[in-house]
C-alpha cells in the first residue's frame, strides 16, 4: 500500500517522512494540512486530496527502484501542540491520510 510514515513529529528538529510503495523513479509531493481532513480536487494530478486547504510541504523528489523516499524536513517549534494532516502525491495516486500531533 502507498503510504507516509511521519511519526513521531518533534518540534524544532529535522523529521523523517518515510514514503512506501510509490510507483518507482516516480517525482512524489508532500501534502499536508494544519486545518484537518477535507476534499480538495487537484486537476494536474489527476485526483483529489483528502486535506484541507492543503499545502506544499517537499518536492518533487523522486522515488528510488523499490517506490521508496525518504524526506528531512525541519518542524518549526510554533508546531509544537499542533495537529498535522498530510498524504504524498504521485501523478494519479495519493496515499491514505495520515493525521499526528507535533510533540
Amino acid at each position: 500500500m502507498f503510504a507516509v510514515s511521519p511519526d513521531p513529529l518533534i518540534a524544532g528538529q529535522h523529521n523523517a517522512f518515510d514514503v512506501t510503495n510509490g510507483t518507482p523513479l516516480t517525482d512524489s509531493w508532500l501534502a499536508f494540512s494544519l486545518v484537518g481532513p477535507g476534499s480538495t480536487p487537484f486537476p494536474s494530478m489527476n485526483l483529489t486530496l483528502a486535506l484541507d486547504k492543503p499545502k506544499l510541504g517537499i518536492g518533487p523528489n523522486l522515488t528510488d527502484p523499490d517506490g521508496k523516499l525518504v524526506w528531512n524536513m525541519f518542524v518549526t517549534n510554533s508546531l509544537q501542540g499542533r495537529g498535522v494532516w498530510m498524504q504524498v502525491v504521485q501523478f494519479g495516486r495519493v496515499t491514505d491520510v495520515v493525521d499526528t500531533t507535533v510533540q
